[in-house]
């Protein structure tokens, strides 16, 4: 992935597309748009922001899913649910700080389908 950890895809780039298995079983494909660490608490976890591909009925267009991210071998990653809802809080928060640091506002990125 060609994605630099810390920054949030946008523009021309082509975000890779990942099929998440959602708690209910189902799967989700969504594009990643970002990989990032510096979560307070939890400093040593890398986090992935995720874009669904299509819209899905009762979310808001650009919703966005986080889970913990790992890049494996060959391309291959690990993507697991955050455990707890003060971790994921403090994923948003830095998700968030990310956004105001880049100047972000919106997405739109191409999916590599």
């Amino acid at each position: 992935m060609d994605l630099e950890k810390n920054q949030i895809a946008t523009g021309d780039y082509e975000a890779p597309v990942i099929t998440l298995s959602l708690d209910d079983d189902s799967e989700l494909d969504c594009a990643l748009i970002a990989v990032f660490d510096g979560v307070e608490g939890y400093e040593d976890i890398q986090y992935g922001a995720f874009l669904p591909t299509e819209p899905i009925e009762g979310s808001e267009d650009g919703e966005l899913y986080f889970f913990r991210y790992q890049e494996l071998d060959d391309d291959e990653v690990d993507v697991q649910n955050i455990e707890t809802d003060v971790e994921f809080e403090s994923v948003a928060e830095r998700f968030d700080d990310l956004l105001a640091e880049q100047d972000v506002d919106s997405f739109e990125i191409q999916s590599e389908e």
